[in-house]
């Protein structure tokens, strides 16, 4: 199942192959854009912005911060 969605940050729209309900939790880039977003609440909001509406020592934009892929 594809579904189009649209980044919050780049508000271009993508295909995405799960349904919201399948990737909640999930992070994943952008197509557009390339910037990290997450599944929360059935909507995909901006990572590091959502990170720091919960904790505000994390970065709005992310700086200074870095991931591990697995």
């Amino acid at each position: 199942m594809k579904i189009k969605v649209r980044c919050p940050i780049c508000l271009k729209f993508f295909k995405f192959k799960y349904s919201f309900k399948q990737a909640e939790g999930a992070t994943f880039d952008c197509r557009q854009c390339g910037n990290l977003l997450l599944m929360s609440n059935q909507k995909i909001v901006d990572f590091h912005a959502h990170l720091h509406s919960t904790d505000p020592s994390w970065p709005k934009d992310g700086e200074g911060t870095s991931y591990i892929q697995f």
